[in-house]
């Protein structure tokens, strides 16, 4: 009769163990789950901050661009109206924003460490490239947090002149179409 007792008891602690080791292991890894999760989390939101870091920069600089065109564009028009030629031809917005603001887009490329408060080592880096297809700025963000990695793919199209109407000197009064996103998409 012991003998059943122990043989039984042997049973159940062996049931229990398995269970136990079980429920454990399914815990152990819900919780490496979450923490990679976690990570993801944290290493998207590094690739949207070097997204919006980019684009404000880019933003500002063309802001000041669109500031010096609308300087000489009056300068253009005044002597325009003074020599009283046939006709009229705006400044090309290319050569006065776009194409400076393009020259320096290698500046728009870094890679920053360790920015925030977060426990494990952490990163974004920032890839621009010109694309004429788009006439546009290609902007790769890449966040890096502990072992996850986020990748963001932006596209901004540049700045556009549009004649909006024309005033009673026979010019061109032009609309300028700010820099805008004109695709956001993550890459797995």
């Amino acid at each position: 009769m012991k003998g059943f007792i122990y043989i039984n008891l042997i049973i159940i602690l062996v049931v229990v163990m398995m269970v136990t080791g079980v429920i454990v292991t399914i815990n152990l890894h819900n919780n490496m789950k979450i923490q990679l999760r976690c990570d993801y989390f944290k290493a998207k939101y590094l690739a949207e901050s070097g997204v919006e870091e980019v684009t404000d920069r880019i933003y500002e600089e063309v802001s000041a661009h669109i500031d010096s065109y609308l300087v000489k564009t009056k300068e253009h028009k005044l002597a325009y109206m003074n020599k009283k030629e046939k006709e009229y031809t705006p400044l090309d917005i290319h050569k006065y924003i776009n194409k400076p603001f393009i020259e320096d887009i290698h500046n728009y490329n870094y890679k920053r460490l360790n920015m925030f408060n977060y426990v494990h080592d952490h990163e974004y880096e920032i890839i621009t490239t010109y694309e004429p297809k788009y006439n546009g700025i290609i902007i790769e963000s890449k966040g890096i947090y502990n072992r996850s990695k986020s990748k963001i793919q932006v596209i901004v199209e540049l700045t556009k002149l549009e004649v909006d109407y024309y005033d009673e000197n026979n010019i061109p009064i032009v609309k300028i179409k700010s820099p805008e996103i004109v695709e956001y998409k993550y890459i797995y």
